[in-house]
């Protein structure tokens, strides 16, 4: 099983395909560590808008993503960030 990986959400909108280098075609479980900060997620070519439609990963809990060559952009709404925990699934 691979190593989990870590991500830190930010108030803006990040790419984590290109900022973890994540494999096409790959499942990964993503963790909010967070005890308080909502975690946001959306599919999208370009950068979403941060109030628009979205995701929830409310804090202490997870959900699965597959990454389909379409960037996958995470962000939080808490100021001090959000700590990520992102693991591959084996196939």
């Amino acid at each position: 099983m691979p190593d989990s990986l870590d991500f830190d959400a930010t108030m803006t909108p990040q790419d984590i395909v290109a900022t973890l280098s994540l494999t096409t075609e790959r499942w990964y479980t993503i963790f909010n560590s967070s005890t308080t900060a909502t975690l946001f997620h959306r599919e999208s070519a370009t950068s979403p808008d941060p109030t628009g439609r979205k995701n929830r990963v409310e804090a202490g809990s997870g959900c699965t993503i597959q990454h389909i060559d379409v960037p996958i952009w995470f962000w939080t709404d808490d100021p001090a960030g959000c700590p990520v925990l992102v693991t591959e699934r084996p196939r």
